[in-house]
């Protein structure tokens, strides 16, 4: 930054004063500033062009920024002074076989020396992996480079790779923190990491492998099943019941900031429900990002994804995120094991069993049919929804103020799901899983929870599953004393058409 002095006044010929400086001040060169800095002196000029100092406008000197100076992006800097140590990443076994080495060449080369002194004369990094190569400060011996890292057998001519670098790239994938987060926690502890260059080449390379092994173990799961079906005497390709949802970006669907969805990508993931394993036999992922498309339509040029080099996108960025699409995907993924679909759990705003279904009847039968189940925890949610949206009488919930009325009406609601989830769940395992005797106690199970509700429960909790032990003080069930207080009896006179 250059600082110029300020002009020379003029004299008035009228004015007993000398407004000239006697001593004009040369101009003053300042060390060049950092981002940070010019981001503090500097502000954009109106015509977008150019930089300014907006405090030097009213003053009698000239500042002229000059380009900020780009720190390096490695964030090894900011965390090691200068006496500190930084450390290493080398292999156990390697190291000592190194140290054995040297010590039998140094006796071999040097014999005269007798009490050698190590010191590490150079060394190549190879991502997280080291090459050493040492020297003795007594006397001339130089060993050979050490490699200190194992290496992986590509069978292609060339320098190899070092496994302990796909073995953090294979961590990082799984833990979700990215390559950035992963430099910046090994920095922090003062081990030098490596290019981001080479990171997410090797990224690249983890990811292909990943989904291939996913692919592999689909492929395994689905002849598993295969082999159990004529096992029990069964066609080999009898339908399977899966369970399906969809996971989005962001947390919610809508955004304040532009029209349409809020999220840009969203994975469809359809599991089998045979088993207790609950193994994933097929996903897809709806991916609306782009980086070279974005960066080519700031530039100026026509360009629309997924239609061109190097798309990392596999649907326009104006389409809609839908999971009836998924569950097309998928299904043609699973259609092409030979697998057929009979049921799907999902939850009850989804429409993905009618892409599975769409895909079934593409692929084997016109007239193939995909049933949905619902899936419990959305039922509940729903029919906690649904009592909350009913219109009930003026004087069933008790309360002074409107806001006392509707935390009973939630506290009911939440009862309400809740007992309704413990009843079926104590029918299931009275009757084994059959429906049908299900079927024929639900009509007096639902008499006996409105009889429960109005206070009545001891003529028939005590015969029936209501969650209820049936006592005349008590008229809720015990399972929501969380919500009411059990020893407050409350009546609700349910409203009746």
């Amino acid at each position: 930054m250059q600082v110029l002095p300020a002009p020379p006044k003029l004299k008035f010929s009228n004015s007993t004063t000398d407004l000239t400086p006697k001593n004009t001040t040369e101009s003053v060169w300042l060390p060049r500033l950092t981002e940070k800095e010019f981001k503090l002196y500097s502000k954009e000029s109106y015509d977008k062009k150019s930089y300014v100092a907006p405090q030097t406008e009213k003053c009698a000197t000239t500042v002229k920024l000059l380009r900020p100076h780009k720190l390096s992006d490695d964030y090894l800097d900011e965390y090691l002074e200068e006496k500190s140590t930084e450390n290493r990443t080398v292999d156990r076994d390697l190291n000592i076989l190194m140290i054995n080495s040297l010590i039998i060449c140094h006796l071999n080369k040097s014999p005269k020396c007798v009490v050698p002194h190590f010191e590490l004369v150079q060394e190549t990094q190879w991502g997280l992996g080291w090459i050493w190569k040492m020297k003795c400060t007594k006397c001339k011996f130089i060993s050979e480079k050490y490699k200190l890292f194992r290496e992986i057998d590509t069978g292609r001519a060339g320098r190899k790779s070092a496994t302990i670098n796909y073995g953090f790239q294979t961590g990082v994938i799984n833990c979700n923190i990215g390559n950035d987060s992963a430099r910046l926690l090994l920095t922090s502890s003062c081990i030098p990491p490596m290019s981001k260059g080479t990171m997410q080449r090797i990224t690249n390379t983890v990811c292909d492998k990943v989904v291939k092994l996913a692919e592999n173990e689909t492929e395994q799961v689905v002849e598993s099943f295969r082999k159990r079906n004529e096992t029990l005497g069964l066609n080999k390709n009898s339908p399977v019941k899966l369970q399906m949802d969809g996971t989005y970006q962001s947390v919610h669907i809508k955004s304040r900031h532009k029209m349409g969805q809020n999220a840009s990508q969203v994975i469809g993931i359809a599991c089998e429900n045979e088993t207790d394993n609950h193994d994933i036999i097929g996903f897809h992922l709806v991916n609306k990002l782009c980086w070279v498309g974005a960066w080519l339509r700031g530039k100026g040029y026509d360009i629309e994804c997924p239609n061109h080099e190097y798309c990392t996108s596999n649907t326009n960025r104006h389409d809609p995120l839908s999971e009836k699409d998924l569950g097309y995907e998928i299904g043609k993924k699973i259609a092409k094991l030979d697998l057929l679909v009979d049921y799907c759990t999902t939850d009850g705003d989804a429409k993905s069993v009618q892409g599975l279904q769409e895909a079934m009847q593409e692929i084997f039968d016109p007239l193939w049919s995909v049933n949905r189940l619902a899936d419990t925890i959305h039922r509940g949610q729903s029919q906690f929804r649904e009592v909350l949206r009913a219109k009930f009488s003026v004087g069933m919930f008790p309360g002074a103020t409107k806001a006392q009325r509707n935390d009973i009406k939630i506290a009911f609601a939440n009862d309400l799901k809740l007992r309704s989830h413990g009843i079926m769940k104590c029918l299931f395992a009275k009757y084994n899983g059959d429906r049908q005797q299900i079927s024929k106690c639900l009509p007096r199970i639902v008499k006996s929870v409105v009889n429960c509700y109005s206070g009545n429960c001891s003529d028939t909790c005590r015969w029936s599953i209501t969650l209820c032990n049936g006592a005349i003080q008590i008229s809720v069930s015990p399972s929501i004393g969380q919500f009411l207080h059990t020893y407050r009896r409350i009546r609700i006179f349910l409203a009746m058409p």
